[in-house]
This record gives C-alpha cells, sequence and structure tokens, in this order.
C-alpha cells in the first residue's frame, strides 16, 4: 500500500536516492578526467509538469544539500 504523500520525507534525504549511472559517471570523470570542467543537466521525463522558478529553487536547494553528505563505515 502506498504511502500517503504528507507522510513521506521532502528532498533528498540519503546518498541512496541518487542512481548508480550517476554515480559512476561522476567517478569516472573525477578519476579519468580531473582538469575537465563538465556540466550536469536535469531531463524532465514527464513533460506535462513543468518545473516553476520556485520548484527549480527548492531542487537546487536539495542538491546543495547533498554537498554536506559524508559515507562512513558503519559499526
Amino acid at each position: 500500500m502506498d504511502a500517503p504523500i504528507a507522510s513521506l520525507p521532502e528532498g533528498i534525504t540519503s546518498l541512496l536516492d541518487t542512481d548508480l549511472y550517476k554515480l559512476t559517471m561522476q567517478c569516472c570523470i573525477l578519476k579519468f578526467f580531473p582538469d575537465v570542467q563538465v556540466t550536469y543537466s536535469f531531463t524532465n521525463r514527464t513533460p506535462e509538469k513543468k518545473l516553476s522558478r520556485a520548484a527549480f529553487k527548492w531542487l537546487q536547494t536539495q542538491v546543495d544539500s547533498t554537498y554536506s553528505y559524508n559515507t562512513a563505515k558503519a559499526c
């Protein structure tokens, strides 16, 4: 049964919220092309839903918050 939307956490809360392709491509670029400037883009796969400026700012805040994530060995 699906959880009510109001009970779902808002935003990116874990590195697990991203997909393996993005992570491996970023790793490849950092490892093999560390001096190359790259640009990432967002593809809206639901064209009937448009991003407003407010939605874009919210998304940018979510992406910026991932900079503080870190990985650590589990005890």
